[in-house]
């Protein structure tokens, strides 16, 4: 057991607690009041019923998405196993690699996104963002 344990309260997304889950690398999660007391668990093989999708699906969705936002199709490489997505390749601005990693996060089925894309340009120390 996780020490302290990871928690989450009842008005936590399921997906939020996925995200957790697969962050901390465990198979359960303790759903807490705001005053910590214990009122249940979440367990990942239960969450992600609610999300199974193939990898090819959210492979496929994630290259539309990137696509149409991001970038040409031969910057980026997009590969899923079992709801984890890895982004590899590289961009010339920084704005551009948060686009693709936040498009990623937002694809139904994503369980954790693993962002490996470089970028030349940091557009967002000159624009202060």
């Amino acid at each position: 057991m996780t020490t302290p344990p990871v928690t989450t309260t009842p008005g936590t997304l399921v997906s939020t607690a996925i995200h957790l889950l697969a962050h901390h690398r465990i198979r359960q999660i303790c759903v807490v009041t705001c005053t910590g007391h214990l009122i249940g668990m979440l367990a990942r093989r239960d969450a992600l019923h609610l999300f199974v999708r193939s990898d090819n699906a959210i492979e496929a969705d994630i290259e539309h998405h990137i696509t149409t936002k991001t970038r040409p199709p031969d910057q980026i490489t997009v590969h899923v196993t079992d709801g984890v997505v890895t982004l590899d390749g590289a961009l010339t601005l920084h704005s551009t690699v948060q686009r693709a990693d936040l498009a990623a996060h937002h694809v139904p089925g994503v369980i954790a996104v693993r962002n490996n894309l470089r970028y030349d340009i940091d557009d967002l120390v000159i624009t202060g963002l």
